[in-house]
Order: structure tokens, then C-alpha cells, then sequence
């Protein structure tokens, strides 16, 4: 009996203390990850390693790209707690695995050279049927930015390839620039270029339009201030903005020569043609934070969040790290009114008072609810944002 009641003490005694600690988690989550009034942040995902981008499909499953470990797991609530409690891997092999679209009840993927596609036909979350649409090496590999995001649309495929390294002229190569394809993977056609590192493309929801954020290029002010050391980073801690773009066909975005509203990088201020490519290329649809590195970004069409946030784009900010004190860590809503961004809003800070790193998000998707998940490779967590009211 004595033995009996010792055990049934140690088992209340287990579930209180573990109550305690989940308590606890959570308020040093509500105490040092910043939320906008009105909004809740919670956790539904955090068994899985380093989660980087998110895609939703039709039926509510969430994939999660993983390009460490080379998979795209699929996730599903299947008792509708909230939280993603069943984890499947859906694809594997694919290092480097990075952007998702859906199209035609197939996932389509990439890697840094390549481009797939795959679907799951008896529902167990793991995909039975995969192909090939670009094969490896069909696109350049690796370097500095080695991220490909992809996009469908009119028939045609859209990915980005980035910078090697930070302000390297590539302007010949097939870097620096958006490329589309017909469906079948042939038929490749230059759409724009001067990108540096566009990890996401989307459409603006009821348009045509491609947008996408860039990320801006590090040392801006690099051989001005090694001479004067002791002065630290004043002009590469501010320069240049980070871009949100709306990319069209022909377009220019300047990289690696120009630099935000049309400022020359140093290091090019003695070409001969650098007025003539300021004037080519169109500025920034908005410029964020310098050195913020926006990795992942929606537009909002849900109905959870209030009715003014119809058709803004959020955009998860990875944070700095050429910057003498950190910045971005963060995920803002930019504002829109008639199709033009000219505002932004802080909705969720994972950078502390005390300059400490809670979190480093990577991308941001809406479910079919309205609200948003958020992914944070750095505490390996997905986080769902819910408007709680005012």
C-alpha cells in the first residue's frame, strides 16, 4: 500500500514538474519574443531540425524544406490541437532542397542546380510519384547565394539564381538573374536581371505581377572605414536597404553596381557606364532594413488578421550579421495601397532588449484559417501567429 502510494506520488509529482517547465517555456517565450498587441504567437512544430521554407498544400498538409539533411518533411494536426503532431518524410535525397510551389496537385521543389516535382497519391504524407523537371546541373550550383526559389506561372517556371559571392560582376554569366522555363524545363528565357540573393518568388495575388525580396550586398562602406577603425561601421551599418521588388521581363535591379534609390557602390564609382546603369535600373517597390536579410515573405488574403491587412505582404527577416550591432530578427508586415508598398509594421521581434538572439525566422505562410506560420531555423521551431483582438 505504502509502496503503492509512493509511486502514485512520484508520477503527480513528474506531471506537476513538467507542467511547470512547460509554463515556464512559455513565459520566457512571451517575455523575450516581442508580439504586436492583438496577436498571439504559439508553437505548433518543434521536432524538427532546422526547418527553412513552408509551403501549404490542398489539404492542409504543411511541408517543410530541410536543405541540411536534404528532405521535405509533411506535417499534418490530425486531431486539430493545433500542433503538427504527425511527421512524415516526404522527400529525400536532395541536399539543398530549398523552394516549394504547388501546381496541378503536384509539389514542385529545388535544389541548387535542379528542379523536381512530386506527389503523395495515397495520402501517408510520403510522395509516391517524382520526377525530374531540370536535372542537376541544368541550373548553376552553389556559391555564396546558392538558393533557388521557384514559381509557376502562365504555363512557365520562374527561379532565381544569386551572387557567388557579395559584389561580384557576373553580369555574363547566368547569375544575378530571374530565368523561366516552359513546363517540360526547355525553352529557358531571360526575365530579369541584377539580383543578388531572392530566396522567394510570388505572384501579387488577382495580378500577373512577380515580386520577390533581395537581399542587400555587406561592406558597403568597407574600404572607407578600415581607415578609420575606430570609428566601426557607420555607413556599412546602414547601407544599403534591403529590397522588396517587383520584378518584369527585362527588368535591371542594379546589383552588383547600384545600390537602393540608385546609389553606386564604391567599388564601381569609376566605370565609365555607371551613370547609365544607375539610369537603367528600377529602384527598390520598397527598401527594408540594411543587412535585415528578408528570406521569406506572403502576401495576406486570409480573414483572421484584421480587414487592413488584405493584400500586404509579411516577410520573415533572418537577421544581420554585418553589423556592428544586430538587426532584423524579425517578421514586419509591409503596408500596400493600390498595389504600391509604402509603409511597415514590427509584428513579431525574436531579437531581446538585452541584444540577444531568440530566434532567426526563415519564411512565413498562411493556412487556410488565416492565420500565419513561421519558421525558425535557429531554435527549430514553427510558430503560428493568431490576432487575438485588440
Amino acid at each position: 500500500m505504502r509502496f503503492s502510494i509512493f509511486i502514485f506520488s512520484i508520477i503527480i509529482f513528474s506531471w506537476i514538474l513538467a507542467s511547470c517547465e512547460n509554463q515556464t517555456a512559455g513565459e520566457q517565450a512571451n517575455a523575450f519574443i516581442k508580439v504586436r498587441d492583438g496577436y498571439q504567437l504559439t508553437v505548433v512544430q518543434d521536432s524538427i531540425r532546422n526547418p527553412r521554407f513552408l509551403k501549404m498544400g490542398p489539404d492542409g498538409t504543411l511541408y517543410v524544406s530541410l536543405p541540411g539533411s536534404g528532405e521535405i518533411k509533411s506535417c499534418r494536426d490530425e486531431d486539430g490541437d493545433g500542433y503538427y503532431e504527425n511527421v512524415a518524410t516526404f522527400v529525400n535525397g536532395h541536399p539543398t532542397v530549398h523552394g516549394m510551389t504547388w501546381h496541378e496537385d503536384w509539389l514542385w521543389f529545388t535544389e541548387t542546380g535542379a528542379i523536381f516535382r512530386a506527389r503523395d497519391v495515397d495520402g501517408d504524407g510520403v510522395a509516391d510519384e517524382k520526377e525530374t523537371i531540370i536535372p542537376d546541373g541544368g541550373l548553376p550550383k552553389g556559391g555564396g547565394h546558392w538558393w533557388r526559389p521557384v514559381l509557376i506561372l502562365n504555363n512557365r517556371i520562374y527561379t532565381s539564381i544569386g551572387c557567388s559571392g557579395n559584389i561580384t560582376e557576373e553580369g555574363d554569366t547566368e547569375r544575378l538573374k530571374i530565368w523561366s522555363f516552359s513546363m517540360d524545363g526547355s525553352g529557358k528565357k531571360l526575365f530579369a536581371s541584377g539580383l543578388r540573393n531572392t530566396e522567394k518568388l510570388l505572384v501579387r495575388p488577382g495580378t500577373d505581377e512577380i515580386w520577390g525580396m533581395d537581399h542587400g550586398s555587406d561592406w558597403f562602406g568597407g574600404h572607407l572605414e578600415e581607415k578609420d577603425s575606430l570609428s566601426g561601421q557607420p555607413i556599412t551599418d546602414y547601407n544599403p536597404p534591403c529590397e522588396l521588388n517587383h520584378y518584369v521581363e527585362d527588368g535591371f535591379y542594379g546589383h552588383p553596381y547600384i545600390v537602393g534609390n540608385k546609389i553606386p557602390r564604391y567599388e564601381y564609382m569609376d566605370r565609365p557606364d555607371i551613370v547609365e546603369l544607375a539610369k537603367k535600373t528600377t529602384p527598390p517597390a520598397w527598401s527594408t532594413g540594411a543587412h535585415w536579410a528578408p528570406n521569406g515573405f506572403t502576401f495576406y488574403t486570409g480573414d483572421q488578421f484584421p480587414e487592413d491587412c488584405m493584400g500586404d505582404v509579411f516577410t520573415a527577416y533572418h537577421g544581420s550579421w554585418n553589423r556592428s550591432e544586430k538587426s532584423g530578427y524579425c517578421v514586419t508586415r509591409i503596408l500596400f495601397d493600390e498595389g504600391r508598398p509604402f509603409g511597415e509594421l514590427k509584428y513579431v521581434n525574436f531579437l531581446s532588449e538585452g541584444g540577444e538572439v531568440m530566434g532567426r525566422p526563415v519564411d512565413v505562410e498562411m493556412t487556410a484559417d488565416g492565420s500565419m506560420l513561421i519558421s525558425d531555423d535557429f531554435k527549430s521551431k514553427i510558430y503560428r501567429l493568431t490576432y487575438t483582438g485588440k
